[in-house]
């Protein structure tokens, strides 16, 4: 974890971009990076960090882009830090009453998976 966020600050303060993508208006449909997706490139002279974040079906204008902002930066805190929690609970039971001839059988199955990021990004930059 230590390598990681060292290499997040040399990055970081080393003046590299932080792109973030809000939507996607231009007619020529978007940008080669968009479609790369989210995470980290190292292109020829550059590298960056990219969290493409995108949302649909808002017409209220400032809460979509608020929206596509706050999921384009999750995008990014993904790439550096993720904890995962599993959890599996199994029920069955078999339940008597009475003269033991007739009996009622139940079972439960659940899972859950949550997925937890929590980290601070300095010079983060949106691009529309």
């Amino acid at each position: 974890m230590n390598r990681i966020l060292g290499f997040r600050s040399r990055l970081v303060g080393g003046g590299v971009a932080i792109a973030l993508m809000i939507g996607l208006a231009a007619c020529g449909g978007p940008p080669k990076w968009v479609k790369q997706g989210s995470g980290a490139f190292n292109e020829k002279d550059s590298k960056a960090f990219y969290g493409v974040g995108s949302v649909a079906g808002v017409r209220n204008e400032p809460l979509a882009w608020d929206t596509a902002e706050n999921r384009g930066r999750a995008e990014i805190a993904k790439t550096f830090e993720t904890y995962t929690g599993y959890l599996m609970r199994d029920y069955a039971a078999s339940t008597t009453a009475g003269d033991f001839t007739k009996n009622t059988e139940e079972q439960n199955v659940e899972r859950a998976i949550k997925t937890v990021t929590t980290t601070t990004l300095s010079g983060v930059r949106r691009i529309d």
